[in-house]
C-alpha cells in the first residue's frame, strides 16, 4: 500500500481534500517519480527539497461511492521557516517592548516600597521593614543593570559577549544580587515567625540590633558563596553562556539555591508564622476595658498574615518557572543536535520569557 511508505515529518503541513481521477494520476506519477529518485537524496538536497511542494501524497479510495479521499503532505521549508520566524519575531517584539514596560513598573514598584519601608524605619525601628528594604534595594539594581543589557542586545552586541571579565562580572553579580534578595526575604519570614514566638528567646531575635548585624553577613556571604560563578561562565564559545565543564555544577547550584531551598524555607515559616498568630487571637480574649488594644492586635495579625503570605505567593509563582526550565534544559541538552529549527525557537522564547520574572522576586 502507498500509505505505508509514508514518511513522517515534524515540519509537515496537512491538508484534507477531495481530486479527481486525473488528478489522482497525477500524483500517483509524482509518487512514483520521488519514489524512484530516492527519499534520501532528496533529503541531502535542501535546495530541491525547499522547491519541491508536494512531496508526499497519501491515498485511499472509500467502498462505498469509489470517491477517493488523499491527504496530500506539504513540505513545505518556506512555510516552516515562516512558522520559526514568526516565533522569533515574537521574541523579539516581546523584548522591544516588554522589558521597557518590565523597567518601568520594577522601577516604580521598588522605588515605592523602598520609599514607604524608609518612612517606617525612620518611625520605627523594624527589623522585618529593614530587611524587605534591603531586598527591594538589590532587586531594583538587577532591574537597571541585567534588564538595561538585556534590552542593549536585542539590535546590539552586548560587551559581556566580547570581554571575557565582563562575562564573569555580569553572572557574579547579578547571582550576588538574586542570592542576596532571596536571603533577605528568607530573613523577613523568620522575622515575622519569631515575633509571633511565644518563646521569649526566639522572640529576641526580632531586634533591631540584630537585624543590622543579620543585613551585613548576607551580604558577605553572598559576595562569598558565588566566587564560583568565575568559573561557571565565560565566552569561549563567542557567547557569554555555561561552560560545558560545570553544567552539572551550575544547574545544581541554581536549583538548590535560587528555586528550591528559599522557596521552601519561606513557606515553612510562612506558615509557622501562621501558626504562632493562630495561637495568639486564641489566647488573647480582650476585655471591656482593653477592647481597642484587641482589635489592634487583630488588625496588626491580619495585615500582617495578608503582608507574609503575598510575598511568599509572589516568589514562588514568579521563581519556580526558571528551576523547571534549568533542568528542562540539562535533561535535553544531551538531544539538542536532533531538535527541531521550531522547537529550538519554542524553548528561546519561554526561557526568554522566564528570565525577567527573577528580577520581580
Amino acid at each position: 500500500m502507498v500509505s505505508n511508505l509514508t514518511l513522517y515529518y515534524s515540519n509537515h503541513i496537512v491538508v484534507y481534500e477531495k481530486t479527481s481521477q486525473d488528478q489522482l494520476q497525477q500524483f500517483r506519477h509524482r509518487w512514483r517519480k520521488l519514489k524512484d529518485s530516492g527519499y534520501q537524496k532528496l533529503e541531502s538536497r535542501q535546495g530541491d527539497r525547499q522547491r519541491f511542494w508536494t512531496v508526499y501524497n497519501v491515498f485511499k479510495t472509500t467502498k462505498s461511492n469509489k470517491k477517493v479521499t488523499f491527504i496530500r503532505l506539504l513540505i513545505s521549508q518556506e512555510l516552516f521557516n515562516m512558522s520559526v520566524t514568526t516565533i522569533n519575531n515574537i521574541q523579539l517584539q516581546l523584548g522591544r517592548f516588554g522589558i521597557p514596560i518590565l523597567l518601568t513598573l520594577g522601577n516604580v514598584g521598588n522605588l515605592f516600597t523602598a520609599w514607604i519601608l524608609i518612612r517606617t524605619v525612620k518611625q520605627r525601628a523594624n527589623p522585618c521593614a529593614l530587611y524587605l528594604l534591603c531586598a527591594s534595594l538589590a532587586n531594583w539594581v538587577i532591574i537597571n543593570t541585567l534588564l538595561v543589557g538585556a534590552y542593549y542586545g536585542i539590535d546590539h552586541i552586548e560587551p559581556v559577549h566580547k570581554s571575557n571579565i565582563l562575562c564573569k562580572l555580569r553572572w557574579y553579580g547579578g547571582y550576588v544580587l538574586f542570592i542576596a534578595s532571596r536571603n533577605f526575604m528568607i530573613r523577613a519570614c523568620v522575622d515575622r515567625w519569631a515575633l509571633c514566638s511565644q518563646n521569649p528567646k526566639i522572640r529576641s531575635f526580632s531586634q533591631s540590633k540584630i537585624a543590622h548585624r543579620v543585613t551585613f553577613l548576607i551580604i558577605i556571604s553572598s559576595a562569598l558563596m558565588n566566587i564560583c560563578f568565575f568559573f561557571f561562565f565565560d565566552n569561549s564559545s563567542g557567547r557569554c553562556a555555561t561552560n560545558p565543564l560545570y553544567t552539572l555544577a551550575y544547574t545544581s547550584y541554581s536549583l538548590t539555591f535560587i528555586g528550591i531551598l528559599p522557596s521552601s524555607l519561606m513557606i515553612l515559616f510562612g506558615f509557622l508564622a501562621r501558626y504562632n498568630l493562630t495561637k495568639i487571637r486564641l489566647r488573647v480574649q480582650p476585655v471591656d476595658g482593653d477592647r481597642a488594644r484587641g482589635i489592634q492586635i487583630h488588625k496588626r495579625d491580619h495585615d500582617l498574615m495578608k503582608m507574609l503570605f503575598g510575598e511568599v505567593f509572589v516568589f514562588c509563582v514568579t521563581t519556580c518557572p526558571f528551576p523547571c526550565s534549568l533542568l528542562y534544559n540539562y535533561l535535553t541538552a544531551s538531544i539538542t543536535s536532533s531538535k527541531t529549527p521550531i522547537r529550538v525557537a519554542i524553548e528561546s522564547l519561554i526561557n526568554f520569557i522566564i528570565q525577567p520574572l527573577l528580577t520581580f522576586t
